[in-house]
């Protein structure tokens, strides 16, 4: 889920520049939010087999997607755009606790 939407937020297509503006980035820090995104996906996967990866992967995620659901609550976004980000912080927050408990 984050590599596969990570690279949509690579792009350069017009939703992806709509989207940057809506939330007050320039397109360059929208796209490096982007990477962290893109990134934290195969960081979960290899966590399975490395735990401190899949801790530190799974916190760094958690506290990203926290910031998103903050930052699309200033931005006036309603519950069709921030529900999604609360919800992978919440499950990022579960796996890593999860596999910190092993």
């Amino acid at each position: 889920m984050f590599t596969a939407v990570g690279l949509f937020h690579l792009g350069r297509s017009t939703q992806v520049a709509a989207i940057a503006r809506r939330t007050g980035h320039s397109l360059r820090t929208y796209q490096l939010i982007g990477l962290v995104e893109a990134a934290g996906g195969p960081g979960l996967l290899l966590g399975l087999g490395v735990t401190p990866l899949g801790i530190a992967a799974g916190f760094g995620l958690t506290r990203f997607m926290t910031g998103a659901v903050i930052k699309h609550l200033r931005v006036g976004d309603g519950l069709k755009q921030w529900p999604a980000s609360a919800i992978l912080a919440a499950l990022t927050t579960h796996c890593s606790l999860r596999v910190s408990a092993r």
